[in-house]
């Protein structure tokens, strides 16, 4: 289920970073890359990078929800990381390419990453 309202087009998307490109597995990362776009104009709002400290497993789809995100771009997550986020009401989007940030998501909002987000009830 999607946390926003049908009048609301705006996202929070993350993508996990490893030295400034997505990391290899969720877990692995050491920055979150967050985005605020506006799917329906097809641009960026805002954009930040996040230190993400060493965390106990299973406490960073609790931080992705305190920030609000509603999106993972992720490369790989495994399965226990995976239904926390959706716990938390958060999409994965798996088998995003090793790419500068600002590329993977101008590929989402173009629609190209769309296919692996589950589908609406």
């Amino acid at each position: 289920m999607d946390r926003l309202t049908p009048d609301n087009r705006h996202r929070m998307i993350a993508i996990p970073l490893t030295r400034g490109v997505p990391t290899r597995l969720l877990g692995e990362c050491d920055k979150l890359a967050i985005f605020q776009v506006d799917e329906r104009d097809k641009r960026v709002l805002y954009e930040s990078i996040h230190q993400v400290p060493s965390l106990a497993p299973g406490l960073l789809p609790l931080r992705l929800d305190r920030l609000g995100v509603d999106v993972v771009l992720a490369r790989a997550a495994g399965e226990a990381a995976r239904e926390l986020l959706g716990h938390y009401g958060i999409a994965v989007v798996l088998d995003v390419p090793s790419k500068a940030p600002s590329e993977i998501i101008w590929d989402y909002l173009n629609g190209q990453l769309l296919s692996a987000l589950p589908k609406e009830p």
